[in-house]
């Protein structure tokens, strides 16, 4: 037992080695749709990193999306215990009000509306979403659906 007690304080050793080096390069992993360079930019993010609501608590509220932030977070696979990396998504509202989910699904969706539509930043106005539970039993998720306002 005490060997794979050593290999898991190795690996989390170089996961957070790992990490500690990317501080000190500039290099952590990280997509945010706001633009600029500016203390103001940078403070909207960590405000919007720190301080994210639970999607999960504000299912099927309309949002209007204004801007995007995904972070890798590593997560321990309820299975077998091994860590994985997986994406946070953290949706905000042109309010400043950011909500968050640890969820791949919800980042595929992502990934097509900015493969799609592009940055939030180039959109002539905020894209209105909802996002839905999807699913069944052990195999549920998290999905973006666009809500179309009618004329």
């Amino acid at each position: 037992m005490s060997e794979s007690t050593e290999i898991a304080t190795v690996e989390n050793s170089n996961t957070i080695d790992g990490a500690i080096a990317q501080l000190k390069n500039g290099t952590t992993p990280m997509y945010s749709s706001i633009k600029g360079d500016n203390e103001e930019s940078r403070l909207t993010v960590l405000d919007a990193v720190m301080g994210s609501l639970p999607i999960a608590e504000h299912l099927g509220k309309t949002i209007s999306l204004a801007n995007v932030i995904v972070q890798p977070v590593e997560m321990a696979d309820e299975a077998t215990g091994e860590l994985n990396t997986q994406p946070r998504v953290i949706l905000i509202d042109t309010d400043g009000t950011a909500y968050h989910a640890i969820t791949k699904v919800l980042f595929r969706d992502i990934q097509n509306v900015i493969a799609i539509v592009g940055e939030p930043h180039e959109w002539t106005k905020p894209m209105q979403v909802q996002v839905v539970k999807e699913g069944n039993g052990a195999r549920k998720f998290f999905t973006l659906k666009r809500v179309t306002v009618k004329k």
